[in-house]
């Protein structure tokens, strides 16, 4: 396997088992039996992580549609740029969480999920894989 079709398969792993990890055994089942598996290529699987986001995550891995491929963006950055874009917003039950914290807390799920990963570049960056940023793409175009 090449280098980049085995980082495509490992990154896929990571995501789906990212989607699983705290659902039960019959979720597992369901998942695994729907049609996308009978579809050619990963899209249809990153669009299932996708799909699984709660909507406050949706919305802010939106935004991460302006980044352009291969883009190094660091933590803060992008938290930054969420709070400007008034896409951070507290739970009635949590008011006293800052937002900057909040946006670490979307920041941190968004990762372990596998929508970012760690740079090779830079220890204090991260990217998108293609995939995952062309992913962003269809993400704004269906929402138009």
């Amino acid at each position: 396997m090449s280098e980049g079709a085995d980082q495509v398969a490992t990154t896929t792993a990571k995501m789906l088992g990212g989607l699983l990890r705290s659902e039960p055994q019959d979720r597992w089942e369901r998942v695994l039996s729907r049609k996308i598996w009978n579809k050619s290529g990963v899209l249809p699987v990153l669009r299932l992580s996708y799909q699984h986001l709660p909507s406050h995550l949706k919305r802010c891995f939106a935004y991460c549609e302006l980044f352009s491929k291969d883009y190094g963006f660091k933590q803060k950055e992008l938290i930054l740029l969420w709070m400007a874009g008034d896409l951070i917003h507290q739970a009635e039950e949590d008011n006293c969480q800052m937002e900057e914290d909040l946006g670490v807390d979307y920041f941190n799920e968004l990762l372990s999920r596998c929508f970012f990963q760690p740079s090779s570049d830079s220890k204090s960056k991260f990217i998108m894989h293609d995939l995952i940023n062309d992913l962003t793409q269809e993400v704004v175009v269906r929402s138009l």
